[in-house]
């Protein structure tokens, strides 16, 4: 009794199988889907180094954010450590002065810290702010930062920065950034030359 059970059981499935394929054939391709994302952001990460952005301290990240500009054609001004323990970079390219904020942060960040650096450009007498950090950025600081003209980097775009720059002073490439504003993506020197 127990076995026709099994085998009832069985053939319902067999059944199921065969007449719902195309339930199980998209279900399958959505899990693949999501596993060939998942691989294809881990090769990416492994790929920029920008796990070790979270382990490394204050003074190795400013020097792999120096080299990632660097890389992207700017010059180094100079470098101010600030009492949260963020850093402030004064970069130069073609006579354009830009005030780079890193924020090393467990959680997104805020409005504060886009208000910080609008302070700071107006302080450094700069003509456009990027802002950096190793994780994300709140709705209301995205707003903020696309209405006041603030490139931001959230993780993923520091990680494509790291690989087109090796993380090392590399050659001179056109990079790119996300404009709020408009979601799409632009070059430093097209987000410059409408400042």
């Amino acid at each position: 009794m127990l076995f026709e059970y099994l085998i009832e059981y069985f053939l319902a499935i067999i059944d199921f199988l065969v007449n719902y394929w195309y339930i199980w054939t998209l279900a399958s391709l959505f899990f693949l889907g999501c596993a060939v994302v998942g691989i294809c952001v881990e090769r990416r990460n492994s790929r920029s180094g920008i796990d070790r952005v979270d382990i490394e301290n204050a003074k190795e990240f400013q020097e792999l954010l120096e080299n990632v500009l660097k890389g992207m054609g700017y010059r180094i001004d100079s470098h101010h450590h600030t009492n949260d323990h963020n850093l402030d970079l004064i970069a130069l390219k073609d006579g354009v002065k830009v005030m780079v904020r890193t924020i090393r942060n467990k959680g997104k960040v805020g409005l504060k810290a886009i208000n910080d650096a609008l302070k700071l450009k107006a302080i450094h007498e700069c003509h456009g702010v990027i802002i950096v950090t190793n994780k994300s950025y709140s709705g209301r600081a995205r707003d903020l930062a696309a209405r006041n003209g603030v490139v931001l980097w959230n993780r993923d775009d520091l990680a494509t920065n790291l690989i087109d720059t090796g993380g090392e002073v590399a050659a001179e490439e056109e990079e790119t950034a996300v404009s709020y504003e408009t979601g799409h993506v632009k070059t430093i020197d097209e987000f410059m030359e409408e400042q």
